[in-house]
């Protein structure tokens, strides 16, 4: 891997992903939210400047180390020069797998108007996070308008696990008899309904039970740059 040799925040941050062969610079990207690229940009063109205060956390508790080796003025030249690691490095496996064989359904749009999931056509491929490693039946959605935000944002991806319990306050993608779908919050259910709400324009609706196919929950989401 090239390496910064003049500023010790990238190269200590290279260092450690050296010394722990289970993350890349690439995984380590996605399980920022980022784009696939983001860090390689960060180590090799210098941009953005710094990292964010939430991503170096973020990336400390990845990588065993403290937070301040990753903050480009808490960084000593001679120690990161020497890739020497302060701490024992985390074996936690990372967030994202680097294949992408995770099909995106249809195009998720949200307020009243639904998508459809197209009888399952497969739109793409994204990469699959752990959680959903052998759930042969998962996919991925995309979010196309603001209806959702802030809690799924517009041209975010949402991971779905089809097999998982779904209760109130989990977000969902309502699959209908019809071929429709909605990503919507869960309020409740009744013997009649499905309650469910979107956040802009804030409103809770109901969905007769009798036209829901299934409720599949959404167990996290990927920022997608474009």
């Amino acid at each position: 891997m090239a390496r910064i040799t003049h500023d010790p925040a990238r190269q200590r941050l290279v260092a450690l992903v050296d010394a722990n062969p289970e993350y890349n610079l690439q995984s380590l990207s996605l399980a920022l939210g980022r784009n696939h690229a983001y860090l390689h940009q960060y180590v090799m063109t210098g941009s953005p400047r710094e990292l964010r205060e939430r991503d170096r956390r973020t990336l400390a508790t990845l990588l065993g180390c403290d937070e301040s080796e990753l903050r480009e003025d808490d960084v000593s030249t001679d120690r990161a020069m020497t890739g020497a690691p302060t701490a024992a490095l985390s074996r936690t496996p990372p967030m994202i797998t680097e294949s992408r064989n995770l099909p995106i359904l249809g195009h998720a749009k949200g307020g009243e108007d639904a998508f459809f999931i197209d009888n399952g056509e497969v739109a793409g491929y994204t990469m699959r996070p752990h959680v959903l490693d052998g759930v042969n039946d998962a996919y991925a959605v995309e979010f196309w308008d603001t209806s959702m935000e802030p809690a799924l944002k517009h041209g975010h991806l949402g991971w779905v696990h089809p097999r998982k319990p779904v209760k109130p306050g989990d977000d969902v993608v309502v699959q209908l008899n019809d071929g429709q779908a909605l990503v919507k919050t869960l309020v409740r259910r009744t013997d009649g309904h499905i309650v469910l709400r979107q956040y802009n324009p804030a409103k809770d609706f109901k969905v007769d039970r009798a036209a829901v196919k299934s409720i599949h929950l959404i167990v996290g989401t990927l920022r997608v740059v474009t």
